[in-house]
């Protein structure tokens, strides 16, 4: 017991000594210089100054830009989700956007005179392709913003603006081209003629 005793009285000491020695150690800081707050530079005190007294109105804007860009974000998703909801459901498409496209007359000849331009040069899969992406293009012209840029040819042709013959036109040229361009299998001069009535018989209701 005594011997528990002495060990703790050395113990003692030696923290002691070890403490006194530390204090001495010119290497450790023990006192922290306080701390001054920096100060704000004089040409941006203005602005500290508004900010310190609009608090509610830095809010505002804050949540009212929040919601401006939620509301843009679902307008977004809900036009891409619509047309794909209502197929689901088997819906029809909304009145408004009931409206149908077949290309007007005069672009219609021109982009003809066009591709007949490829298929005398033995083109034909280029002549195909031509009426195909023409016809994406005025399409999407007529209803920006319908089309995704996600969707095939096949899946354009299945758009409710699109009437029926425009539609079957628009689908038979799109096989062609896939199987074409695509699947790098000749398109020959009888599935070019193929490709040119069935474009111009969607487009003026009758082929030459």
């Amino acid at each position: 017991m005594a011997s528990d005793e002495a060990r703790a009285v050395i113990d003692e000491q030696s923290l002691a000594t070890a403490y006194r020695r530390l204090l001495r150690d010119g290497e450790v800081q023990f006192d922290l210089p306080a701390f001054h707050r920096p100060e704000v530079p004089p040409w941006l005190q203005p602005l500290f100054d508004w900010l310190s007294h609009s608090g509610p109105v830095i809010k505002i804007l804050f949540w009212a830009g929040l919601a401006i860009i939620v509301l843009l974000l679902l307008w977004s998703l809900y036009g891409w989700l619509a047309p794909v909801v209502r197929g689901w459901l088997g819906r029809p498409e909304p009145q408004a956007l009931m409206q149908i496209w077949t290309p007007e007359a005069a672009p219609a000849r021109v982009l003809l005179a066009q591709a007949d331009a490829l298929a005398a040069d033995g083109a034909f899969a280029d002549a195909a392709h031509l009426l195909l992406l023409r016809s994406v293009e005025q399409l999407e012209a007529r209803f920006p913003g319908r089309l995704r840029p996600s969707w095939t040819s096949r899946d354009i042709a299945r758009v409710p603006m699109l009437p029926p013959a425009m539609a079957q036109a628009f689908g038979f040229i799109a096989g062609i081209v896939e199987t074409g361009i695509f699947g790098q299998r000749p398109v020959s001069a009888d599935d070019w003629s193929q490709c040119r009535s069935a474009y111009e018989t969607a487009a003026f209701g009758t082929a030459a």
